[in-house]
């Protein structure tokens, strides 16, 4: 009976074998029979294509994830994605508005249910009532008021210095800026970077390197320059911004709240002049990030120099200076040494000539060091 049975199933598994194999080498499809094209795939398609920012490579997979269990429930599904989008995610509105206009679901706005308006403290973020702050509570907070994951996420990696994934009350409070011209630089900035997905506080470099007449001040032309540089530093891949592009009257108010004494003038003591609130901390850059309409134009999307003419040389040494100051500004971050500082007139042609000297003057002193061993072993 048994191997009846076996032979049986045999049977039938070599048919359907057999049948596939047939539809196959006939170039019919078979997908449409064991995979069945999902109705929901097309509608996630169409969604992502309004979804921008980090997880924007992603959105096809997290769609997927809320609908492909909804065979029966497909708009709440759907309804499920927008709403972690919209809530949760940079560029969430538009997919929202997509969604409404499209299907018959209805998302609600995300409402704080914190207070925005003052910066949370640490022991508030702090649920669970272990004196550190770890990425679940910081999402959590994040999510009560409004603040994309993706941004809540890179400020808690730029608080925890150490990556133990915990913030301690030491880092909590160092993550922003701390000077006073820092922070006077940021609020002037601060609705033009407010669609920024990135966070990015401002790290200015040392004084010296926008004080180009060298009188040891920056006046207001200089001053603008380190404006500029903090756009195009928050602006990636862009060689330059145009006088035009900096928002109007932010350069000048910044450089009104720096120059302390009035002269004209911001010397170096008040460049690096602290914050009167002591720099800015993690809560407060929440705070920021929750008050920003993360649905505005991010600068990144500005024209870049793909869509430019090649640069000129003069562009070229405007970058080269932007480098050099990010560097600069990088090494100050973490209390590092600088590098002696190297001229932007220098050319290219320099940089070949200074290695040839080097190796020629290896060579020669390889050629004494086999010389005296030739005369060593002829002795």
């Amino acid at each position: 009976m048994a191997g009846a049975l076996f032979a049986g199933i045999l049977v039938l598994t070599c048919s359907s074998v057999a049948a596939v194999s047939r539809r196959s080498s006939n170039n019919e499809p078979t997908k449409g029979e064991y995979y069945p094209d999902r109705e929901s795939i097309k509608k996630c398609e169409e969604l992502c294509k309004q979804d921008r920012g980090l997880d924007a490579e992603t959105c096809a997979t997290e769609c997927a994830t809320h609908t492909d269990v909804a065979t029966h429930h497909l708009n709440q599904g759907l309804e499920g994605m927008v709403r972690d989008e919209a809530h949760n995610e940079q560029g969430g509105k538009k997919m929202e508005e997509k969604a409404e206009a499209d299907l018959p679901i209805d998302v609600a706005d995300c409402t704080p249910m914190v207070d925005i308006d003052s910066p949370p403290k640490l022991d508030e973020i702090d649920y669970k009532r272990d004196g550190v702050i770890d990425q679940e509570e910081a999402r959590e907070w994040g999510h009560k008021a409004c603040v994309p994951d993706e941004m809540t996420d890179q400020i808690f990696s730029q608080a925890d210095t150490n990556q133990d994934d915990k913030i301690s009350p030491e880092e909590f409070e160092t993550v922003g800026e701390d000077t006073a011209h820092e922070e006077a630089i940021d609020k002037a900035l601060e609705k033009h970077s407010e669609g920024d997905d990135e966070f990015n506080s401002v790290q200015a470099p040392p004084l010296e390197e926008f004080d180009e007449n060298n009188d040891g001040g920056l006046d207001k032309e200089e001053h603008e320059e380190a404006v500029k540089f903090e756009m195009e530093r928050r602006g990636e891949g862009r060689w330059s911004v145009d006088d035009s592009e900096v928002p109007e009257g932010a350069a000048d108010e910044a450089f009104d709240k720096v120059d302390t004494d009035g002269d004209g003038q911001i010397e170096g003591d008040e460049y690096e002049e602290s914050a009167e609130d002591g720099g800015s901390n993690m809560g407060e850059e929440i705070k920021e990030a929750a008050e920003a309409d993360e649905d505005a134009k991010d600068p990144d999307d500005l024209p870049t120099a793909d869509a430019a003419p090649a640069p000129a040389a003069s562009m070229l040494s405007t970058r080269f200076k932007v480098a050099q100051r990010d560097e600069a500004a990088f090494l100050r971050r973490f209390n590092t040494p600088q590098r002696k500082h190297v001229s932007h007139k220098r050319t290219v042609g320099h940089a070949f000539a200074e290695v040839a000297r080097k190796h020629q003057r290896q060579r020669r002193a390889a050629s004494r060091r086999h010389g005296a061993f030739r005369r060593h072993r002829a002795a």
